[in-house]
């Protein structure tokens, strides 16, 4: 048996896409769930850090290089996280938005509208 055919769905790359928009909602609300509380232990481990050097240089003890590495890199971990949850706060708030465009479907009907293939001009490139 091919690979391919134990796996369809995956095979076909839609095993990383929610059934429906229900599905998808909770499935961000829980992402920003772990979100929130990555941010508050990267958070936590940020302040440490940056009391501790500076702790250090009002001692009188010199920061390595390594150390403001570290404490950049922790800034930057924060940052990206703060921009996950932004971005995914906003998608809750128009879930039916598909890069910038809006996909509707006809109400009573399991069909999704018909689309084709940009660029085929085939005849056997039809609606997907």
């Amino acid at each position: 048996m091919r690979q391919a055919w134990g796996d369809v769905v995956g095979w076909s790359g839609l095993s990383k896409v929610a059934p429906n928009h229900a599905v998808a909602a909770d499935l961000i609300r829980l992402r920003l769930e772990q979100l929130e509380a990555e941010a508050q232990a990267v958070t936590a481990e940020l302040e440490a850090r940056r009391t501790q050097l500076r702790a250090d240089v009002a001692s009188g003890v010199s920061v390595t290089l390594v150390q403001e590495l570290e404490l950049n890199a922790l800034a930057t971990s924060r940052v990206r996280l703060s921009d996950e949850r932004r971005r995914l706060q906003s998608r809750l708030l128009s879930p039916h938005q598909t890069r910038g465009r809006t996909i509707t479907y006809a109400i009573g009907t399991s069909q999704q509208p018909a689309r084709r293939v940009p660029g085929c001009g085939s005849s056997r490139c039809g609606p997907h």
